[in-house]
């Protein structure tokens, strides 16, 4: 997804979800702002009232520094391949 509107849009409404298990796929980004951090952090509380994961996924070292100096990392876990991902959000099923 190209646009930050479009991917807020798609991010609320697939953790609205009751016991929805998301994975936000990193992989093609070489770059996020604030706006796309805001979004992350806004989805925490709507995915704990609904009993909902969410899973981000990067293979970019700079991407997950960016991600870990904003406390993502604190609230989501960033694994390096949607298998992982996966296998996470199964494992907590």
């Amino acid at each position: 997804m190209s646009n930050a509107r479009g991917f807020i849009e798609v991010l609320f409404a697939a953790v609205e979800r009751p016991g929805a298990r998301v994975i936000v796929d990193l992989q093609q980004s070489d770059f996020i702002d604030s706006t796309v951090l805001n979004a992350l952090f806004a989805c925490t509380p709507r995915l704990r009232a609904g009993d909902g994961k969410m899973v981000l996924v990067s293979t970019s070292a700079h991407l997950e520094r960016v991600l870990e100096a904003a406390g993502v990392d604190a609230a989501y876990s960033i694994v390096d391949s949607r298998t992982a991902a996966l296998d996470l959000l199964t494992a907590s099923s």
